[in-house]
C-alpha cells in the first residue's frame, strides 16, 4: 500500500468518526479527500453516498452508489445502499435490480444476502409487471474478487451508518407528526444496528403514540 492510501484510509476513518459524531458536511469533506488520494478506494465512494444521503442530496448519493460498483463490482454494501435508496424513492423496479444483483454476492451465512432475496420476491409479488423472475436466475458476470474491506466489520459499519440516517429521518417524521412513516425509519433503523439502545427506545416511543 502506498502513502497515499494509507493517508486515503486515514481521512476514511476520520470521516467515519465525524459522521457518527452528526458532523455530516466535516464527514464528508474527508470521504473526498480520501477518494482524491486513492480513486479505487471503494470504501470511501460508498460512505460518502450515505453521507449525501444523510443530508439530503439523494441524486449525488446514487452517483457515488454507481461510482464504488463500477470501482469494485463484487463489493456488496453499495447495491444495498442502491436498493434502499431506490426502495425509498418507491423505484421498485431499480430496487429489485439492486436486490438481485446484491443476492448474488456475499458468503452463505451474510444476512443481507438472504435479506436481498426476500426483498426480491416482495417486490416480485406486489409488483410483477415491474420483476422479471428471469434477472434472478443468472449471478453477476465478470467481476474480479474484491480482497480489502468486504469484511464483517466493515458491513457492521455501514449499517450503523445508515441506521443513524434513518433515526434522522424517523425523528424529523415524528417532529411534523407523521408517526407511521416515523415508525417505519425507526424499524429500518433498528434493523440494521440493533445494539442502538437510542434507537430502540425511540421505536417504543413512536409505538406509544400511536397507541395513545
Amino acid at each position: 500500500m502506498t502513502e497515499m492510501q494509507k493517508q486515503a484510509r486515514i481521512y476514511r476513518i476520520q470521516g467515519w468518526d465525524l459522521q457518527n459524531q452528526g458532523r455530516i458536511e466535516e464527514a464528508i469533506s474527508c470521504y473526498q479527500k480520501a477518494i482524491l488520494l486513492d480513486p479505487s478506494y471503494v470504501v470511501a465512494y460508498n460512505d460518502l453516498g450515505i453521507a449525501f444521503e444523510a443530508k439530503g442530496w439523494i441524486e449525488r448519493a446514487k452517483e457515488m452508489y454507481l461510482e464504488a460498483i463500477k470501482t469494485a463490482p463484487d463489493y456488496p454494501n453499495s447495491y444495498t445502499n442502491l436498493a434502499l435508496l431506490y426502495e425509498e424513492q418507491r423505484d421498485y423496479s431499480n430496487a429489485a435490480l439492486y436486490w438481485t444483483k446484491r443476492a448474488f454476492l456475499g458468503e452463505a451465512t451474510d444476512p443481507w444476502k438472504e435479506a436481498a432475496m426476500k426483498r426480491v420476491e416482495d417486490i416480485a409479488s406486489a409488483y410483477p409487471q415491474l420483476y422479471s423472475k428471469t434477472q434472478i436466475q443468472a449471478p453477476i458476470k465478470n467481476v474480479t474478487l474484491f480482497n480489502e474491506e468486504t469484511t464483517a466489520e466493515d458491513q457492521k459499519q455501514d449499517n450503523k451508518s445508515r441506521a443513524l440516517s434513518y433515526l434522522s429521518r424517523a425523528k424529523e417524521s415524528f417532529s411534523q407528526g407523521q408517526y407511521v412513516t416515523a415508525l417505519k425509519y425507526a424499524t429500518i433503523a433498528g434493523y440494521m444496528d440493533s445494539s442502538n439502545s437510542e434507537i430502540s427506545s425511540f421505536v417504543e416511543q413512536v409505538r406509544k403514540t400511536l397507541l395513545q
